[in-house]
């Protein structure tokens, strides 16, 4: 006999490590889950106080109940199966034979009309049991309770527990099969609603893999969901066919039985295959089934085959338990959320309890809507698992009068009792809802190129969609999404359910739109706004322009009544409001357009003043740009100039004409600052930019004679190209690069280079001829200051002789070509044809003519012009 013990007991130890040997071969190969035989359906009602529900809407039960059995056997079921329902009273407590029904299932009453059994008082838990019909199997099965109530007991609370939890697993696995394994984005969205509306928990890992291997990695890694997955029930399987009960505490506690990695339900199972496994006598073994209610039915799926030999299998089924009704704890996923209750894509969120969107005990859901005035509605919803929360069944009626933003509050039945689920917020379409556009993307719109601008408005979370009417009339939809801003928060989607206010609640009152510009042409276009309701959109004008515009600054200088405008499309600009004041364009701008105020004698700006303009464009755009007040301008006033004289015949009779070959000295007093400072100096240039030059004190272009005056000395001669004449311009420029207004200061004209001045002496009518170099620098010349019957000098002329009047006494009168405006005077001696020759020494009139540099050099005293004879 010890032999026959030991060798039981290597037995079993050599089956438990073959056991874990072998379970995790066998769930990598995909062995069926648990639960996976199909049993008999059994058809319930349960009546209360004259209303009946179906088995699926019945939370409870409660002593007086009526419940309606009718066993689904089919026409030809061979083995006779005995119903008996049977009531219990706690785990301590033996029910009495009063409260076990036995009913023959192939009778024709019951086949055809099923059994009514009453609730009695006191009970309170409920089990069917079906077992095949042999000798004494009711009082055998009667026994078996009444001599081991806490274990039935145990049994009718995990197999309601089992099944309820099993009924979540079904309707997720459900919709995951039904989802496109094309589509990881949209899979991946469904997993998370159904596992936070079903309390499931999702392997992340599974949406790291290949898309085509998601949705059944979701279904396979059953371990980390609220149900078990196929090895665990495998091992369960395995140990109720006789396994001690020793044995199978040993083997819960490992990770293959489920100690902490399976999920509670395999906990439960585990407990009913503990159970089960000792409830047998030598006539009956006890196999649970979990019960599926779909309306009035129970769709009873069995962990392992019945047996129809000895000991023979009583499939268990669990009721409802009797006790009071626990309504469910439902709270809305964001209390601050507002929804449009129009939106034919409305989900009211909610969470807290699974089996409300996993079972059909909560049923006759409606959404509860009133006025201030009593006024309500009741709107028929649904509690939608995929959709994460409870859905309207119908189109929403008439809304009018209700105001703008209101509350509802969803109502329903958890089984017999009536229930408060969550308040949600909600906001209906308004045909007068304001929609506009801010400032900086009003303008911001330009044709080519896309653009995303952002409404604003007191009803955004409405909006169903928005289109784009070009200049042309065409329609195209537009992507948007519905946001808030709340710490800079932006989010939402197409149907405007993320929504938020300045209140603190989530109103969309930000739609962030996205413009089709890049085939649009320049032009008056819109926006059209549909709101969820409404059968005409909105329109929300929007202008497209040809060009965008960039203004970067506008300056002014304290003192000044101009400023300039820098930016791009300076040409578009119109006018600009700053300062209270209107500004206008200054004829001549070209890339940095000044602009100048309309009435100067109202500016009154001061050095870092704060300055905001806005500039108007020809378009009809209005742009605002920054502007600054820069410090005061240096200002100097000319007081006096004078001209070394040059070395030319020609004296220039006007004091703005300076020869290129003269030093020009000029006396400078500075207004702005009050004192001329050591950093200061003066640009000379050209207007036409041949000439340009910078005085200073330190390469001694200025000498200080005091404080407040300077003298200015400039060489032209030394930096001027020889093409260099025309007008000649100074301004000042301070320490900090501040320039002044140009001021003119000479006229810059070149000298021809004259030889000599030849005239007939025998014909005075005959003209006379001037020789030298550049005479294309004189425009005319004439023998009277009235300048009359003056000879003009071609400008192309590149002779060094010209034809000029006869002088009248000892001067002509000239024009330069680089100053035509002034006359000059050209005082030159007169060389005269010789008489006939003579051997005697040539008298003295008859000298020859000096050359021009000469005369200069003789100035002083300029040789007369002998009398005529």
């Amino acid at each position: 006999m010890d032999v026959v013990c030991r060798l039981a007991v290597r037995v079993r130890f050599w089956l438990v490590g073959m056991l874990l040997l072998l379970a995790p071969a066998v769930a990598r190969a995909g062995e069926v889950a648990a639960f996976d035989l199909i049993g008999p359906r059994m058809e319930v009602t349960v009546t209360r106080a004259g209303k009946t529900l179906p088995i699926a809407e019945v939370t409870n039960l409660q002593s007086g109940d009526r419940v309606w059995i009718h066993p689904g056997l089919p026409d030809d079921q061979r083995a006779r199966y005995i119903m008996v329902v049977a009531f219990l009273r706690g785990a301590t407590n033996p029910p009495p034979a009063s409260w076990f029904i036995r009913k023959e299932t192939w009778g024709k009453t019951v086949r055809e009309e099923g059994v009514v059994v009453t609730v009695p008082k006191g009970a309170q838990q409920a089990l069917i049991f079906l077992a095949p019909a042999t000798g004494g199997d009711f009082a055998t099965l009667r026994s078996a309770v009444q001599g081991k109530p806490g274990a039935f007991v145990r049994a009718a609370q995990d197999l309601q527990l089992a099944s309820l939890n099993r009924a979540r697993l079904e309707k997720y696995l459900a919709a995951i099969r039904e989802s496109d394994e094309h589509d990881p984005k949209t899979l991946h969205e469904r997993a998370l609603t159904l596992a936070r509306s079903l309390s499931i928990k999702v392997d992340e890992e599974c949406f790291t893999k290949p898309a085509l291997q998601q949705a059944s990695c979701l279904m396979q890694n059953s371990d980390q969901l609220v149900l078990d997955d196929g090895r665990g029930q495998s091992v369960v399987s395995t140990l109720t066919q006789g396994a001690g009960s020793d044995l199978l505490g040993a083997i819960s506690t490992t990770k293959v039985a489920g100690a902490g990695a399976y999920s509670p339900y395999v906990g439960v199972v585990v407990d009913l295959a503990r159970l089960m496994e000792n409830l047998h006598t030598a006539k009956y073994q006890y196999i649970s089934a979990l019960a599926l209610p779909q309306g009035d039915e129970l769709h009873l799926r069995l962990n392992y085959p019945p047996s129809f030999h000895t000991p023979q299998s009583v499939i268990v089924i669990g009721l409802p338990v009797v006790q009071p009704a626990v309504p469910p704890l439902l709270q809305p996923i964001s209390p601050d959320e507002v929804n449009c209750a129009q939106n034919s894509k409305l989900v009211m969120g909610a969470e807290g309890a699974p089996l409300v969107f996993s079972s059909e005990l909560a049923h006759h859901l409606t959404l509860h809507l009133e006025n201030k005035d009593g006024k309500s509605v009741e709107i028929p919803v649904v509690a939608n698992a995929l959709r994460g929360g409870f859905v309207p069944t119908a189109p929403l009626p008439d809304l009018d009068w209700l105001p703008l933003a209101f509350s509802g509050k969803v109502h329903g039945q958890w089984g017999f009792e009536p229930f408060d689920g969550p308040s949600y917020k909600l906001q209906r379409a308004d045909a007068a809802a304001k929609w506009t556009i801010p400032d900086d993307d009003k303008f911001a719109s330009i044709s080519g190129h896309d653009k995303t601008l952002y409404l604003h408005s007191d009803n955004g979370v409405c909006v169903e969609e928005i289109g784009f009417r070009s200049a042309k009339g065409e329609v195209k939809k537009t992507e948007w999404k519905a946001s808030w801003d709340k710490s800079g928060d932006k989010s939402g989607d197409k149907s405007g359910d993320k929504p938020g206010d300045k209140s603190g609640d989530k109103s969309a009152d930000k739609v962030e739109v996205h413009l089709p510009l890049e085939q649009a042409p320049p032009g008056e276009s819109a926006l059209l706004i549909k709101q969820y309701g409404l059968v005409q959109p909105a329109e929300l004008p929007l202008r497209v322009y040809a060009d965008a515009c960039r203004l970067d600054q506008f300056e002014v200088h304290a003192g000044d009544t101009q400023g300039l405008l820098k930016g791009t499309c300076l040409d578009l600009v119109d006018s600009l409001e700053a300062a209270g004041l209107r500004w206008t364009r200054v004829p001549g701008s070209k890339s940095e357009l000044r602009m100048s105020a309309e009435h100067p004698e109202k500016l009154i700006l001061h050095e870092s003043q704060a300055l905001t303009a806005k500039v108007s464009l020809k378009d009809g755009r209005q742009l605002d740009v920054r502007g600054s007040v820069l410090a005061e301008r240096p200002k100097l006033v000319l007081m006096s100039k004078s001209v070394d004289p040059a070395a030319s015949p020609i004296h220039l009779d006007s004091a703005d004409d300076l020869p290129v070959n003269a030093r020009l000295h000029f006396r400078l007093k500075s207004e702005k600052p009050g004192a001329f400072g050591k950093a200061e100096k003066v640009e000379v240039a050209s207007d036409d930019g041949f000439y340009h030059a910078e005085l200073t004190l330190e390469n001694g272009g200025l000498m200080r004679q005091n404080a407040h005056t300077v003298m200015a000395t400039l060489e032209i001669d030394k930096g001027a190209a020889p093409s260099t004449f025309g007008a000649l311009r100074f301004r000042p420029v301070s320490a900090e690069g501040f320039v002044g207004d140009w001021q003119p200061l000479a006229t810059l004209v070149r000298l021809p280079e004259l030889n000599e001045l030849h005239c007939p002496a025998k014909k005075k009518e005959e003209s006379c001829t001037l020789s030298g170099n550049n005479l294309f620098l004189i425009e005319a010349i004439a023998s009277n200051a009235q300048f009359q019957h003056a000879t003009p000098v071609s400008e192309s002329a590149m002779d060094t002789k010209v034809e000029v009047p006869r002088p009248t006494g000892k001067r002509l009168y000239l024009k330069l070509r680089d100053d035509p405006s002034v006359i000059h005077t050209l005082e030159m001696p007169v060389k005269k044809d010789a008489p006939i020759a003579s051997k005697e020494a040539p008298s003295k009139e008859e000298k020859p003519v000096a050359s021009s540099r000469e005369k200069v050099s003789n100035s002083a005293n300029p040789p007369v012009e002998p009398a005529p004879h």
